[in-house]
């Protein structure tokens, strides 16, 4: 029987709680190639700390484990349940 272990947060939470906390959600200038064609990077950007956190490989509906919302909350300087 699986047992979840650690936080989870659906990625489309993350962005709700972090804009709450001030932080912005901004896609970049420039485009990055992939096998899959051209795209841009979508990343959050605290104003207040300049930190900023990719999640360009994410869509709203998906998950981030624990190891990840521990690496956001350190590069935004947030807080996320």
């Amino acid at each position: 029987m699986p047992v979840r272990v650690g936080r989870i947060i659906q990625i489309s939470d993350l962005i709700r709680q972090a804009q709450a906390q001030g932080c912005e959600i901004r896609t970049s200038k420039i485009q990055l190639a992939t096998p899959w064609g051209l795209r841009n990077i979508r990343f959050i950007h605290n104003p207040k700390t300049r930190g900023r956190y990719d999640i360009s490989d994410y869509e709203d509906n998906e998950f981030m484990l624990e190891s990840e919302i521990s690496a956001v909350e350190r590069r935004l300087s947030i807080t996320l349940t």
